[in-house]
């Protein structure tokens, strides 16, 4: 005896089949279907990151050291756009040890703000964060017209000291500039040619010396200066023998040396003006 089924369960079987059929047509329709959509959004997040370097915050790590002293930068550039300090300001932060290729610290002016990005992880390649600083500018104390030697007379220059130490000084032009305003910088460990690795800063013109890293200046509660250096002797100078850059002996305590009993040109660094109130304070 064959195998049949009544008609009506035949009917049934044909609509569920027609029925299944139609869903999946719809469903996968270029134009407009369920599945189609699903497939355009996953296309267009490849494609976001497609090429695409970063890596997320939480992926990447800095040294326990290294994030202390980028929160010390953070905060000293709060501190020092505050609208009730007085011009000319200076600002002791810690300063950096060797980032020793594994951080790298990127500024760029937007508009009015400030970006700042900092990589970490192999190579500096990666970014641990990224924020922004409001209504602040950025500025380097060095330049090819007199910056440094209006910067030196302006603050450092002691006028009771014998006048023979500055027989060889640039002669100090009261109108003139004490610092240059820049787009962007990068503070960044680097290698120069027979030399030991350090941190540097570039500001467009090339990875130079950085022995002002713990010290900030503001002219004007709104741009913040960072301090290339030069190799100079070992006082405290500027002017023809420094290049149109502060010495890095202007950022060394050196009272206490015993250079300092023939040279009183040690009254002349930063942080001894600082220390004996000679400087403003950010």
């Amino acid at each position: 005896m064959g195998f049949s089924l009544p008609l009506n369960k035949i009917v049934t079987y044909v609509i569920i089949a027609f029925a299944l059929i139609f869903t999946v047509l719809w469903l996968i329709d270029p134009d407009g279907g369920v599945l189609s959509g699903l497939k355009e959004i996953v296309i267009e997040d490849l494609d976001a990151g497609f090429g695409v370097e970063e890596v997320l915050a939480d992926e990447v790590s800095i040294s326990a050291e290294h994030k202390k002293e980028i929160d010390s930068m953070s905060a000293a550039f709060k501190s020092m756009l505050r609208d009730e300090l007085a011009d000319n300001c200076f600002h002791h932060f810690s300063g950096f040890t060797s980032f020793d290729n594994q951080i790298e610290i990127i500024m760029v002016e937007v508009g009015e703000d400030v970006s700042v990005e900092i990589k970490g992880g192999p190579e500096a390649k990666q970014v641990y964060d990224r924020y922004t600083i409001e209504d602040m500018g950025l500025c380097v104390v060095q330049g090819d017209n007199g910056e440094d030697s209006n910067f030196y007379h302006r603050f450092l220059k002691d006028d009771t000291l014998d006048p023979i130490l500055y027989q060889n000084e640039v002669p100090f032009d009261v109108t003139g500039p004490y610092f240059k305003e820049v787009s962007s910088l990068i503070i960044s460990f680097d290698s120069p040619w027979l030399d030991v690795n350090k941190n540097r800063i570039n500001f467009g013109e090339g990875y130079v010396d950085f022995d002002g890293d713990d010290w900030l200046f503001s002219p004007d509660n709104k741009n913040i200066c960072f301090f290339p250096t030069t190799r100079g002797g070992n006082v405290c100078q500027a002017g023809t023998q420094t290049g149109g850059f502060i010495d890095n002996d202007c950022f060394e305590d050196k009272s206490g040396d015993l250079s300092s009993i023939v040279d009183e040109r040690y009254k002349t660094t930063i942080p001894y003006r600082s220390q004996h109130g000679s400087l403003n304070s950010c």
